[in-house]
């Protein structure tokens, strides 16, 4: 149990510097993170998570995706969720922006879902088929584009939402005018799962 704990303490480390890399631009950084996560979180036949070696498969992890009601009619009529869902858009007097959602957690949230909830939430979708969770962006980042493998194919979904422009965030004033193509939609994502993992606290319990 020692060594596990080492080894969460090495991959927390390793999640930290991938997270600061991309603070300062490095956005490619955020497969890494996905490399990070997926040995923390993802069990296989083949393989053991992290937290399964600590027996700490109960955790609450934070969630920042909106609560979301219910579609009325149980699904048929599938409520798309918008892909900005795991990042953020501003504008401001530097101009406008897109990025990873990089809030403090705040003791006593209760935006925080059970370990498998969290896993397996569905964070983009425009159809009740076409739809992402954050185990599948992790996978697909980590085993099929360049994590750990480069596939010659990646996942249809995946591949959606990471190379389709999601248009553009436009900003205008009397002098000027700023445009933002929308774009890397994936790696932002991952970089805001990267700060739910980092913050929350019963992750951060795991060390002591």
């Amino acid at each position: 149990m020692n060594r596990f704990k080492r080894q969460l303490i090495r991959q927390i480390g390793f999640l930290a510097n991938s997270c600061a890399a991309f603070d300062k631009g490095c956005w490619q950084e955020a497969i890494r993170i996905a490399t990070c996560i997926r040995v923390l979180f993802h069990d296989t036949r083949h393989s053991t998570s992290l937290i399964t070696h600590l027996n700490a498969n109960d955790i609450e992890l934070i969630t920042s995706l909106p609560q979301l009601p219910d579609p009325p009619d149980g699904g048929s009529n599938y409520c798309s969720i918008i892909p900005f869902s795991m990042g953020v858009l501003s504008v401001g007097k530097q101009g406008v922006s897109y990025g990873p959602i990089l809030d403090d957690f705040i003791q006593g949230s209760t935006h925080v879902l059970p370990f498998e909830k969290w896993w397996n939430q569905v964070f983009w979708s425009t159809t009740a088929t076409n739809c992402l969770t954050r185990r599948q962006i992790v996978l697909a980042a980590t085993n099929q584009d360049g994590g750990a493998h480069v596939d010659e194919n990646l996942d249809e979904k995946y591949e959606d939402y990471s190379s389709t422009s999601h248009g553009k965030l436009i900003a205008e004033g009397k002098r000027f005018q700023n445009e933002l193509p929308i774009t890397d939609m994936h790696l932002v994502a991952l970089r805001t799962i990267g700060n739910e993992v980092m913050k929350s606290p019963d992750f951060q319990a795991l060390t002591k």
